[in-house]
């Protein structure tokens, strides 16, 4: 295998083995590249206390906290042992399965004695997940299209796409998942090719670890039936069989916690419920299908970022042609799909997204149009494109050579760009909440405010963007502290030279505003719902 490693790198001509380097190495580097200094999302913070046990209920209207008291919540519990933590996640299933949040445990506690800023032990745990995606990226090309040099090509592209590059860093199970689909779809070609026991030992073991790094994962395990079925012609083969074996003792070896999950009050309908938009039009589907595919490789312009306004014109150029590219990758595999094992990268497609796709296209919800929810798929349009790529770069036809490198230079270079603008960014799509750092400016401005919040996340969120003036008061009595109450004959908010309400509910903002006691004045309004419903307001006393 070094040998074909290295022969095939050097097949690649030396200006685009440089691009290729350059690739692998800043695709490495960006990941662990501004870990603190990205907005720390609400999911990542939900995640966070779930994972290390923190009861932030503790402080819900009992006390005005700091930013760094905040943060405290966001590390392991230091009266928890590992074995206790260990035991506390597989009693109380959440909406991910235990795995990763074991792997945060050990990862965390390990660093926490060299390191003090919590996003950046967290984070670095995922972006340390993701590097192993990128062996097996390179073992999966290689095993479907037996070429080092095409390997090496479609490592490269998956290193720096923008996509990849930002849930290697959220704290969720984005990076082991993508790990774990890479490794067993590599694992399942190889035990097809070299059918020995212990290749299909260890595909079990894929998919078990598979499932228990998320429940998502079943529909990587549904893309591999499908292809074992169209690559089978529907005969009961030994391969067949030991596929079989191998997948249904996997899936058994998930059941004890996903028994756990389904009995857990609520657990499963809030999993399958809250991410679920209702009524969205076909045509909106379709556009957003059609900019998420093209993001996994070109992500230059995101609105809430005005330093990227200037790469809107590049973006929209680039989307067309690679559109087109993609379009042309797919009918390609379709034509061709009995060779090069390319009907993996079409079960993917559509195991890993065409499915949900199809659902809600017919039901009007809007899972598929969260690429979070589907980074198999993900998976499916880059090994689409390396498919091409592969074909191009292999033809007899010397003009068809020439433009299988520039099509690659064209992605690597803009995936390189790409990745370079998100990493330098406050936010980016995939983090969420991107009016955030916007009111935090707003808020480190004003000389000593209170924040309320009545979600927690927000708090959590807003910590790390905030000063060390800016003060937080998690509530769900908002209403009640700011009257003059008998039962509460202090003010709790004396000495703060501003109370602002963050993400207020309608019903607070109207109870407030019809009474003689205050006035409210909008101190942020996104531009997402501007001008109607402003994010934060400044809490006038008459």
């Amino acid at each position: 295998m070094l040998m074909e490693l290295k022969a095939g790198f050097l097949k690649i001509p030396n200006w685009l083995k440089a691009l290729v380097l350059i690739s692998l190495i800043l695709g490495i580097f960006l990941r662990f590249y501004n870990l603190d200094g990205k907005l720390y999302s609400n999911d990542e913070a939900f995640s966070t206390t779930y994972i290390y046990g923190q009861n932030i209920a503790n402080i819900i209207d009992v006390k005005i906290v700091s930013a760094s008291e905040l943060q405290n919540y966001q590390r392991y519990n230091t009266d928890e042992g590992i074995f206790d933590s260990f035991k506390r996640l597989l009693e109380r299933p959440y909406v991910f399965p235990p795995l990763y949040a074991f792997m945060v445990q050990i990862w965390s506690r390990f660093w926490s004695l060299f390191l003090t800023e919590p996003a950046i032990i967290t984070r670095s745990c995922s972006a340390f997940i993701s590097l192993f995606s990128l062996p097996f990226m390179y073992w999966l090309c290689w095993e479907l299209f037996q070429s080092a040099s095409i390997a090496w090509l479609g490592t490269a592209i998956f290193a720096i796409s923008p996509l990849q590059l930002q849930y290697s860093q959220i704290v969720r199970t984005y990076s082991l998942i993508t790990a774990f689909t890479l490794l067993s779809s590599a694992t399942l070609l190889h035990s097809l090719r070299v059918p020995k026991k212990i290749n299909w030992l260890l595909y079990t073991f894929t998919v078990a670890f598979g499932l228990y790094s998320n429940i998502l994962f079943a529909f990587v395990i549904i893309s591999h039936a499908l292809y074992i079925i169209i690559d089978s012609r529907g005969r009961i083969t030994k391969n067949v069989k030991n596929y079989i074996l191998s997948s249904l003792l996997g899936i058994s070896l998930f059941m004890p916690w996903f028994y756990l999950f389904l009995t857990k009050p609520g657990l499963f309908g809030y999993s399958v419920e809250q991410p679920a938009e209702q009524n969205i039009p076909i045509t909106g589907l379709i556009k957003d299908w059609m900019r998420g595919v093209l993001r996994i490789f070109i992500d230059l312009n995101d609105g809430w970022i005005k330093d990227t306004d200037s790469f809107l014109l590049l973006q929209r150029t680039s989307w067309i042609f690679l559109l087109v590219f993609l379009l042309t990758s797919v009918v390609f595999l379709i034509f061709n799909a009995g060779k090069n094992k390319n009907w993996m990268i079409l079960a993917l497609l559509i195991g890993g997204g065409g499915i949900l796709m199809i659902k809600d296209a017919i039901s009007g919800t809007g899972f598929s149009v969260r690429l979070r929810y589907m980074l198999p798929y993900a998976i499916g349009w880059q090994l689409a494109a390396t498919a091409l790529i592969a074909y191009l770069f292999y033809s007899r036809l010397s003009w068809q050579r020439q433009l299988s490198k520039i099509i690659i230079s064209s992605l690597l270079l803009l995936g390189l760009l790409s990745s370079w603008i998100i990493a330098s960014s406050p936010s980016w799509w995939a983090f969420g909440a991107p009016d955030y750092p916007a009111i935090a400016q707003k808020l480190n401005k004003l000389e000593k405010p209170v924040v309320l919040y009545d979600d927690f996340a927000d708090a959590l969120t807003m910590s790390y963007l905030v000063n060390h003036n800016v003060y937080s008061h998690l509530t769900k009595r908002a209403e009640f502290h700011l009257e003059n109450n008998p039962n509460q004959p202090n003010d709790i908010y004396r000495g703060y030279t501003d109370i602002i309400i963050f993400r207020p509910s309608s019903t607070l903002v109207e109870k407030l505003q019809s009474t003689e006691n205050f006035v409210l004045e909008p101190l942020f309004k996104s531009q997402e719902n501007y001008p109607s419903k402003p994010n934060a307001w400044k809490v006038i006393k008459r």
